[in-house]
Parts: C-alpha cells; sequence; structure tokens
C-alpha cells in the first residue's frame, strides 16, 4: 500500500490497476463430445385427477363471481369493501312440522277411528234396517202409588187398638146407637181408638157409604177426589169448656184425597149446609153458633177451617194435611182439640 503511496507521488499508476486487467488464460482443448440420433420426446400422459364433487357450502367459499359493484370506479383505484355474511343455515321446517305433527296426527285418527266404531255400534243396535226410530222417554211422575192392602195411614196409626160396630136393620137408629157405643168406649184422657163401621155382613164400609149414613148429604163433586183408604177414630179430649157438655168423647174422620186444591174447594162450597149435616152425629146446637161463617186456624203451619157451637169444645173443624210421604189427607172433627192430635200424628210430631 505504502508502495503505491509513492507511486501516487511520482505520477506512476499503482499496481492496483494492473489487479483489475482481465487475465487471459489459455483454455484447453477438448475433444467433441459424441452425438446421439435426436428422439422426439413423447409427452407424458397423466390420468386427471378425480377430486369428490364439491358440497353446497364448499362451493360458496371456493368459486365467488365479482360484481360490477365490486370492480375500482376507475384503473388503480381501490375495490369497494364489502362485507359478506355467510349463508344462513337453512332450517328443514317441514321435517319438523312432520315431527312435532306426527303425535297430533297419531291422535286425530285414534279418534275418528274410535267415532266410527261407536256411530256404527248405536246403528246396529238400535236402528233398524227400515229407518231410524227415535224414541221420546216418557216422564216419570212423582204421584204416590195407590193406597191398596196396607195402607199408610193403617201404618201412622198401627198401635191404636181397634173396636167394630155393626149397623143395624133399621137404619134410622144408627146414629142413637152409635153415640151409645161410643160413650161405652174405655179410653185414656188424649187417646185414640180406632172404629169400625162394618154392616150386617162383618164388611168395613167405605167412607163415601159411611158418611152418607151418618150425614144428612154429602157433595156428590167430593166422591170424585175420596179415595179407599180411610179412618174413623175415637178421641177422648181433656178440654171441656162447656157446662153442658156430658161427653168428653169426639169423633174423628180422616180419609185420603187425590187433589187437595179440588177438595178445598169443594168443602168452601159445602160450609154453609156443613153444619146441618153433621148436627146429629156431632150433636150440635146451631143455634148455640158463634159466627155465621166459618173461621181460620193455624196448627204449626196446618191452616183449620172451624166453626164453635159455642165453644171450641165442641165445633166442626176441618183440615187438608200432608204425611210424610206427600200423601193429603182430609180430617173432618168436632173439636179444637181432637182436631190437633191426628194432625200431629200424620205430620209425624207425635202426641
Amino acid at each position: 500500500m505504502a508502495s503505491d503511496l509513492d507511486k501516487l507521488r511520482k505520477g506512476q499508476k499503482p499496481l492496483g490497476e494492473e489487479v483489475g486487467k482481465e487475465v487471459v488464460r489459455p483454455q484447453p482443448h477438448l475433444p467433441p463430445l459424441p452425438t446421439a440420433p435426436a428422439t422426439p420426446i413423447q409427452p407424458v400422459k397423466t390420468q386427471p385427477e378425480t377430486r369428490p364433487p364439491l358440497t353446497e357450502e364448499q362451493h360458496h367459499h371456493t368459486e365467488r363471481i365479482i360484481t360490477k359493484e365490486e370492480l375500482p370506479a376507475f384503473l388503480g383505484g381501490t375495490r369497494p369493501s364489502k362485507t359478506y355474511k355467510p349463508k344462513e343455515e337453512k332450517v328443514e321446517y317441514g321435517l319438523i312440522a312432520k315431527v312435532i305433527g306426527s303425535g297430533l296426527t297419531t291422535g286425530v285418527v285414534i279418534t275418528v277411528v274410535l267415532a266410527l266404531i261407536t256411530y256404527f255400534m248405536i246403528s246396529y243396535l238400535f236402528f233398524n234396517e227400515e229407518g231410524v226410530i227415535v224414541t221420546t222417554p216418557t216422564p216419570i211422575t212423582t204421584t204416590p202409588p195407590p193406597n191398596t192392602g196396607l195402607n199408610e195411614i193403617n201404618s201412622i196409626f198401627s198401635g191404636v187398638t181397634t173396636t167394630s160396630f155393626a149397623i143395624s136393620d133399621q137404619i134410622e137408629n144408627t146414629i142413637p146407637n152409635l153415640k151409645v157405643f161410643i160413650e161405652n168406649q174405655v179410653l185414656e184422657t188424649k187417646e185414640l181408638k180406632r172404629l169400625n163401621i162394618t154392616s150386617q155382613s162383618g164388611e168395613t164400609l167405605l167412607f163415601k157409604e159411611m158418611l152418607s149414613l151418618l150425614t144428612k148429604s154429602l157433595p156428590q163433586e167430593l166422591e170424585d177426589f175420596i179415595e179407599e183408604n180411610h179412618m174413623t177414630l175415637i178421641y177422648r179430649q181433656e178440654e171441656l169448656l162447656s157446662e153442658d157438655s156430658l161427653s168428653n168423647k169426639r169423633l174423628v174422620f180422616i180419609v185420603n184425597i187425590s187433589d187437595p186444591d179440588a177438595v178445598s174447594k169443594i168443602l168452601k162450597e159445602w160450609e154453609p149446609t156443613m153444619p146441618n149435616d153433621f148436627k146429629n152425629i156431632f150433636d150440635l146446637d146451631l143455634t148455640q153458633a158463634t159466627s155465621p161463617n166459618f173461621l181460620d186456624n193455624d196448627r204449626r203451619g196446618i191452616k183449620i177451617r172451624y166453626k164453635n157451637f159455642p165453644l171450641p169444645d165442641r165445633s166442626i173443624d176441618y183440615s187438608i194435611v200432608s204425611s210424610l210421604t206427600g200423601r193429603y189427607y182430609l180430617i173432618i172433627t168436632n173439636s179444637r182439640e181432637s182436631m190437633y192430635s191426628p194432625t200431629d200424628k200424620i205430620r209425624g210430631l207425635g202426641l
């Protein structure tokens, strides 16, 4: 390096320039290479690669067509950015509906089948070949059954002793003989005794026959509502108000009726002549009547029509009473006290 500097000071070229000169070396003589006959190059046949077909989602992500809106406005410009939303998953609503509706469909089918079976069974059992017969149910009546044999009134007064009186051939002597018979009966105070009035052959008279025999007249309309079941009682009362009341025995007539409203109307129409019709058997003095018409009384909710001669211990009292089974009974007697006792017994209230 120092020599190069000295040469430079002397105006000589440094040795470094020689280094930059190209050094030509002799090339060795090589023999020519043997040449082979030229053969045409055959192209290599390759089988095309088979790939499985792309799914819709893969196809969506691999291929995308650039639309006009995605190109830049001028050459060299930037493409407008666009946010692409992935394709929403397609919900198979039809399949879901089939799954949900399968149970409902089965229930509907079963219901329809059962309905058809029921219809054909009803058709087979109730319809004939000629046509459909529609039957109307018969309404059930609530009227009590007819009183035959052992009737209700016998059950109500089952503990009462019985005595019998037979009418004689002389009909005109029936009432006087009956009064004597009643007075000779031995009863305790407020005691009841059943009286059977029989014919000469020993058969008990019906209520209509007996009352026609003991009274002057009986309304013809009343006979239409009188049933066969009846009873005549002797009652010994405790209440004696009149000074001339020597007898303490009273008669009580009880009969089953079919229509209480109709009977009540007939009895009111009978009231003007009723005292005269009963005066012999009830031993009434019509001149002692304290009122021109019948009056109303009430006994534990039971309406009683009465007329005194002149006091309640000798009177005409009548009432229509309903039993516990819904049967109706007409009671006619000749004192207030003799009305109370059988009325309470029929209603189940005791003596």
